[in-house]
């Protein structure tokens, strides 16, 4: 959810970030009002989510009350790259001796948060990349550890800030990494963060991105969506309770999960019918999907969309694709005799009639059917290394468990770990015990249930765990089966925070450092060091087999 300015620089103020005395108007007269307030000079801005305001006029300076009613009358109504300002800020205006430019936001590629700072501000960021890469210093910062003093002002020294703006930048860059990681935060940006005459550093824009995950442990943040402007097919989608994006084009793809949602828009990619949206379709899983609904309320208003591709029921053909056409597939083929690319059976279909050979071209690999029955025989199964299915034709998918492996699910008696618990029985997965704090002793189905994770792995000898509790949970969920020992989690719980997920991966890698120490053994060496990287902490927005 992205904040308007006025709201970014409130939210800032929350956590001690100087910012600009000012207000809010909707009217003319309420503009006026605002200016006397803050006192002039005042600056009259356009309140819109997107770039490129003064250069459309949105941004005026007045020094009276005639001023500010002329442009408050002149920007109320203006169409900004396709946005009408509804609203207007009133500000004091503040001297500028020098701008800077600061943010933080979630690296995701590198799991951890990242600063960027630069002596180069009140432009756009994009530009003084492209110009000078060297004016911005990258830092990346572990969820655990944080940002202290120290660190801030040696980043601002990296960053050429002057002598005399350093103390006033890494006390700012303090209070806003507080701002991002307290205040649950996408993105927490300044530009132009400035240096007065006086020697004060202040923040003069706002860019607050909120994570919608995270809106649970924020009341407050309902005022912020009430503002919230949405594609009218985004908004029309929310009102019916689903998640969509709108795009241009003419195909509306209906996935059930993000990746497969972003792979099916890859894959369609170059075609001559291009995206016009994206929905997730998640909440459905073991029923038939919502298509004619989907079809009828949020199709209607998009006059362009001529036809849907639904990604759930060609998951296996996609997956094919991928696995005839990777570019890496013969790089690795050589190294097991087959290729390396596998698949995930989902066990919440009975048949899962999709999954069942359905012709189609052979894979040069093997020279059989693509496709695979989750009614064949079990032979394949955890005949890879570690117990991992090799994914050859034949026989029943399987990665990273065979039918040995010892399962528990945490959240076991909810209704989502239930359905997937039993589910998983039935398919083959050996699950042995459930965890749910407070219900020790009782059972589903004939699975026991524990209190904690260490009393199942005492009691049953578990190695794998399938987590489906809610997201308030989750974390402390998949931190409790790593401390007690279990190799490979699962989590299919969507909306976890993404500052949640940060902590908790650098948690998990820190544990995985502590597990190997103890063996007195190097991580490298360690012939668990590679699972534990790989699937200690892997998340998934869709319901599959463990």
């Amino acid at each position: 959810m992205d904040l308007f300015e006025y709201q970014g620089k409130q939210y800032f103020a929350k956590f001690g970030i100087p910012v600009s005395a000012g207000g809010v108007a909707h009217t003319v007269d309420e503009a006026v009002a605002e200016a006397e307030k803050a006192k002039f000079p005042v600056v009259v801005k356009a309140q819109v989510q997107v770039g490129g305001r003064g250069k459309a006029g949105g941004i005026k300076l007045a020094t009276t009350a005639d001023e500010v009613r002329l442009h408050a009358r002149n920007i109320l109504g203006m169409d900004i790259k396709g946005h009408v300002v509804k609203r207007v800020w009133v500000e004091h205006a503040s001297d500028i001796a020098e701008e800077y430019y600061a943010s933080f936001t979630l690296d995701r590629a590198a799991k951890q948060h990242l600063l960027m700072l630069s002596a180069q501000g009140g432009v756009e960021i994009e530009e003084v990349a492209a110009k000078d890469p060297t004016a911005i210093v990258k830092l990346h910062i572990n969820p655990i550890d944080g940002l202290s003093a120290a660190r801030a002002r040696q980043a601002a020294v990296e960053a050429k800030i002057p002598e005399r703006a350093l103390d006033g930048v890494a006390d700012i860059l303090v209070k806003l990494y507080e701002c991002f990681t307290k205040g649950d935060c996408d993105l927490a940006e300044i530009n132009p963060l400035i240096l007065k005459p006086t020697g004060e550093v202040h923040a003069l824009d706002a860019k607050v991105s909120l994570d919608n995950n995270a809106a649970f442990r924020h009341p407050e943040w309902a005022e912020y969506a009430a503002t919230e402007e949405l594609d009218a097919r985004e908004q029309l989608a929310r009102e019916k309770d689903l998640q969509y994006i709108g795009l241009d084009g003419t195909v509306g793809i209906i996935a059930n999960g993000a990746g497969l949602a972003m792979s099916t828009l890859d894959e369609r990619r170059g075609s001559r019918d291009e995206h016009a949206g994206c929905r997730q379709s998640g909440r459905w899983q073991g029923r038939e999907l919502p298509r004619h609904r989907w079809r009828c309320e949020c199709g209607v208003d998009d006059r362009r969309t001529r036809g849907d591709q639904l990604g759930q029921q060609g998951a296996q053909h996609l997956h094919q694709h991928l696995r005839w056409h990777h570019p890496r597939r013969r790089s690795r083929q050589g190294n097991r005799g087959g290729c390396e690319t596998r698949a995930v059976a989902r066990a919440d279909r009975d048949p899962p009639r999709w999954h069942e050979c359905r012709g189609g071209p052979r894979d040069p690999c093997q020279g059989g059917n693509p496709g695979f029955s989750t009614h064949q025989s079990t032979d394949h199964v955890g005949s890879g290394p570690h117990g991992r299915g090799t994914g050859q034709v034949g026989g029943a998918m399987a990665i990273f468990v065979n039918e040995n492996t010892k399962v528990i699910v945490q959240g076991l008696t909810g209704g989502q770990g239930r359905f997937h618990g039993l589910r998983n029985r039935a398919y083959g997965t050996k699950v042995v015990g459930g965890v749910t704090p407070g219900k020790a002793g009782q059972d589903v189905e004939g699975i026991p249930v524990f209190d904690t994770v260490d009393d199942a792995v005492r009691a049953t000898g578990a190695t794998a765990s399938f987590i489906a509790v809610p997201p308030k949970a989750a974390p402390a969920a998949i931190l409790e089966a790593a401390r007690a020992g279990i190799e490979f989690i699962v989590c299919i719980t969507e909306g976890i925070p993404a500052q949640d997920e940060a902590r908790v991966y650098s948690t998990l890698q820190r544990v995985q450092h502590w597990h190997h120490r103890r063996r007195d053994r190097r991580i490298a060496e360690c012939e668990g060091a590679e699972r534990w990287h790989r699937v200690a902490f892997w998340h998934v927005d869709v319901s599959s087999v463990v």
